[in-house]
Order: structure tokens, then sequence, then C-alpha cells
């Protein structure tokens, strides 16, 4: 029996689908399964699929119901020790599951998760570790971490980075797929881990994650307010309770984040509210109350009446 089942959630990728196929195929540790599960695709991508002619390969399909619920659907399916996965539109290195299980085979840890490059911008994610003074290396998270650092190592955490015991990942109810949910499906799942569970980060570079196929451009779009974000309880109630004020310190921070990009793209009505909820954050992330003014509704307006007519009377009134 094969040590690591590959699960990839598939919809609509016709044009990528073959380019992560390969990436596994060409791997130099090659005691593994593969599942593909189809979410309900409306192009070719299930045609590419059964193209390839290789025993280890399963197709399941399904009908749509977002990336977290197919993960889910794969590690259903899954009989072997550990699972891990790749989105149908990024791609190993081949030296991914090599580098993987040997360092969760050799170190007591449940999650593996490697260094990425972003493409096509070429961006190393190791310079995130080295920029907030993190080090490649096994975490026990005790409670008294900094928040905003935690937040730094689930930023690196994604589903196709990652190698982990099949059975932590059912014990933690796998990627959250209720309420409909398409985004923070992930991000749900590892918060939900490693505030339980050791980790490991390892090098080099291991996956190419091409931002040029995400269906979110983060450059001219919004994102939506993670799971996480919308339904708290869906992390806290995993959490132990001596790490709970931390868990409910990364949240403020992450709604912080959060809606400062609804502020940058003139969400603000919806930023304000979201500071208002997580407001402790004011406690813990620089420039809080900043963007609350900036989060007011009237705020535009405010600012046109303080340039154009505040600041001129008190320029005037100053001469005099």
């Amino acid at each position: 029996m094969p040590k690591v089942t590959v699960i990839i959630p598939l919809y609509n990728k016709e044009k990528t689908i073959a380019r992560a196929l390969d990436s596994i195929w060409a791997q130099r540790y090659q005691d593994f399964d593969v599942i593909v599960v189809d979410d309900g695709s409306t192009d070719g991508s299930v045609d590419i699929v059964r193209g390839y002619d290789d025993p280890r390969l399963r197709l399941i399909q399904q009908k749509n119901a977002g990336p977290g619920a197919a993960r889910n659907t794969g590690i259903a399916h899954t009989t072997t020790e550990f699972v891990s996965f790749l989105d149908a539109d990024d791609e190993w290195y081949p030296w991914f599951l090599e580098n993987c299980y040997k360092a969760i085979t050799e170190n007591d840890v449940a999650l593996v998760v490697t260094m990425f490059e972003l493409l096509p911008e070429k961006e190393d994610a190791t310079e995130r570790l080295i920029k907030n003074d993190l080090k490649l290396g096994c975490y026990d998270l005790n409670g008294k971490e900094e928040s905003v650092l935690v937040v730094v190592l689930l930023s690196l955490m994604k589903a196709w980075n990652s190698l982990l015991y099949t059975e932590v990942a059912r014990k933690y109810d796998g990627f959250y797929d209720k309420d409909n949910c398409r985004f923070g499906e992930d991000a749900t799942f590892f918060m939900r881990l490693i505030f339980n569970e050791k980790f490991m980060m390892i090098g080099p570079v291991s996956v190419r994650y091409h931002t040029e196929n995400s269906e979110l451009d983060s450059e001219t779009e919004v994102s939506p307010l993670p799971a996480f974000l919308k339904k708290t309880e869906i992390v806290l109630r995993y959490c132990p309770d001596e790490k709970r004020e931390l868990l409910c310190r990364v949240l403020a921070v992450l709604a912080f984040y959060n809606a400062k990009g609804w502020i940058h793209f003139g969400k603000r009505f919806s930023a304000f509210i979201l500071l208002l909820r997580f407001f402790d954050g004011h406690k813990y992330c620089n420039g809080y109350w900043k963007y609350l003014s900036f989060s007011l509704p009237g705020y535009p307006y405010w600012r046109q009446c303080k340039n154009r007519v505040i600041k001129p009377v008190i320029k005037c009134l100053r001469k005099k």
C-alpha cells in the first residue's frame, strides 16, 4: 500500500490540470496514489484527467460544493497514513514529497509545511520568515507567542504545500465546508491544527504557486470575509483553554488586516463593522484607531471638508 495520498480538488482547470499532474508524476518519492475530486467541472478538465493511464490515479466526481468539500471527499476516500494536497493550477518541484516525507517521519510533528514561490513575481515565501525573525524548524505553540508571528506562520500554510497524518486531518474535521464556504476553508483547518499539534516549517522552496491562475485577483478584487471571521466558534471550539487568549488575538489581527483591505477597495462600512466586532484589536494592532476613523462611512466627505475648507481657513487665520 502507498504511504501518501495526494488529493487534487478540480473545478474548470483544463488549462492547468495537466501541469499539476505532471509535477506529481515527476516526484522523486514515488510511493503515493492520487485522488482527483472533480467538483462539478463544466469544461474539459475531466477528459484531461481520464487521459492519464496510471493505476495510482483515481477520479471522483461530485456536484460543485467548493474546494474544502472536494478535499474532504478525498480525505474520506484516503487509505494511506499520510495525505497531501495540490491545487489544479499549481505545481510541485520534484523534491516536494521526498522532503516532506523525510521531515514528518524523522520528527515528532503532525504537519510539515514547505516554503513556496509565488508566480509570476517569483517571490520566495522564505522572506516572510526572515523579515519577522522566524526560522525554519519545529513549532509547538504554548499560548504565549506574539499574535502577529502566529499570523505570519498561518500565512505560509496552504493546502498545496503541506503533508500531514491522515488521522490528524480527520481529527480536526478537515477543511471547513459548511455554509457554502469558498474562502478561508484552508486557514480554518490549519488554525484548528496548529493550536493543538506540533508542526514543522521546512525549506527549500518546493511549490510553484501560480497566482496568475487564481480565481481571485488580489490586485483588483476585494477578498471576501474568511469563514473563521464570520463564525469564530468554528476555530475557538477546537482550541485548548490555555491558548484561547492567543487565538482571540490572532483573530483580531486577521480582522484588522481584512478591514484594511476593504477600506482600500472602498468597503468602508463593512470594514467599520468588522473592526467594531473585533474591538480588542486596538490593543495589539498598530494603527487600529486610524483605520477605524478611515472606515467611518462619512470619512471621505470629512477629509474633503478638512482639506478644502478647514485647512485653508486655519491657514488664513494664522496669517492674520
